[in-house]
């Protein structure tokens, strides 16, 4: 995502997911697992785009988007990649909670997001001087 737009556009982060679209979210959750109270700030997963894309009910095609743009948002990470060579297995994930990826957002000045089509994206907030044009004739 790229460009410039107008301030009314953007949002200021609240909660971490404030960045994430209703399927990200869901992409996210099912990476995570169970909600508990153990207040893990990270979590090692190994998971398959089959498997995912499975429970997450969304093609194999778009998983591998949406697993890319959580990388690229800072909710997950990739911790060993997949071995496709001999006996298979999945990529191993550092999936990062809500509290610490947020932690990492306000650290790196990641404050605003804008939606642009069906995406959500971080944005930039600009404050621009507006000078009056004189012409001396």
């Amino acid at each position: 995502m790229g460009g410039v737009f107008p301030g009314s556009r953007l949002r200021e982060i609240c909660n971490a997911q404030d960045v994430l679209t209703h399927t990200e979210e869901k992409v996210y959750d099912i990476f995570w697992g169970n909600k508990d109270e153990s207040h893990d700030r990270e979590r090692i997963v190994r998971k398959g785009y089959a498997a995912a894309a499975k429970e997450a009910r969304i093609t194999k095609r778009n998983i591998v988007n949406i697993i890319h743009r959580l990388i690229d948002k800072g909710f997950m990470e990739v911790v060993a990649p997949p071995v496709v060579y001999g006996p298979r297995a999945p990529a191993t994930y550092r999936v990062l909670s809500y509290a610490a990826v947020r932690e990492n957002q306000k650290r790196g000045g990641r404050q605003w997001v804008i939606r642009i089509g069906s995406g959500i994206g971080y944005a930039c907030r600009v404050e621009v001087e507006n000078r009056e044009r004189i012409s001396s004739t």
